[in-house]
């Protein structure tokens, strides 16, 4: 059986010590000898762990450590066993590293997020009472385009007599297409804001939000975590693409 790449995983919250082990175990190493050798002596001259600190850590012996890290050459030391060990050990604090700052990002995102809806201007509506299916878990599910959005802050902006600067402040604005913008803050937050508005008001849906629905029910809303410019299309040498109003 072969052995899994190193890409294939990667570091889920709640993932504990036995299984991030297992998984390192079952990975082909993807970094060369003069690599983990490199990366080991960073480590190193960090400071966060000595030289004895690192062997003891691996199980390694001073006369293997100094043989494999006094070696030069992509393939020197190959069949040294603290090859193997050493990359495992660096592998697993990469691992860790990625899943501690992704739950960093994604609590700063929430934050962002909330702070879309709180600073959205001065409104004239009380919308405390009114509470959006996975709101409190930052995970409404959207179904207005982006170009929608921009269309009700614009009305918004006019109406309520509220300066661009209170209601945003990034790039969301000038953007044009349905699609884009869909992962920026301001489109996730402008929305919450302004269903709740709608439900306030018991305003029905637009014919253009059931079509939404229909579209995005079975994917959970539009998509507002993978950026519009990463998604690839297969077409023929002629072929030209066209993005309809639902995105």
């Amino acid at each position: 059986m072969s052995k899994r790449k190193s890409d294939d995983f990667q570091a889920q919250e709640g993932v504990d010590d036995q299984c991030l082990d297992w998984e390192v175990r079952n990975m082909d190493c993807d970094a060369s000898r003069d690599e983990v050798r490199q990366k080991i002596r960073a480590l190193i001259d960090s400071g966060e762990m000595t030289e004895s600190e690192f062997r003891t850590t691996i199980n390694i012996t001073p006369e293997i450590y100094s043989r494999f890290m006094s070696e030069q050459g992509e393939f020197k030391g190959a069949g040294n066993m603290m090859y193997r060990e050493a990359w495992q050990f660096l592998k697993k604090r990469e691992l860790r590293a990625q899943q501690t700052t992704g739950k960093k990002a994604d609590k700063e995102m929430q934050k962002a997020k909330r702070r879309a809806v709180r600073n959205s201007g001065g409104l004239s509506l009380d919308l405390s009472g009114v509470v959006l299916d996975g709101e409190m878990e930052d995970k409404v599910r959207v179904y207005d385009t982006c170009d929608m959005i921009r269309d009700k802050i614009a009305a918004h902006l006019e109406k309520e007599n509220v300066t661009q600067a209170q209601f945003l402040r990034d790039d969301f604005m000038p953007y044009n297409g349905a699609d884009a913008g869909n992962t920026n803050v301001v489109y996730y937050g402008a929305y919450v804001l302004f269903e709740k508005m709608r439900i306030k008001n018991g305003e029905p849906k637009s014919d253009m939000r059931f079509q939404m629905e229909k579209i995005y029910g079975k994917t959970g809303g539009v998509d507002i975590k993978k950026g519009s410019y990463r998604t690839y299309f297969t077409m023929l040498l002629d072929d030209i693409p066209v993005q309809d109003q639902y995105g």
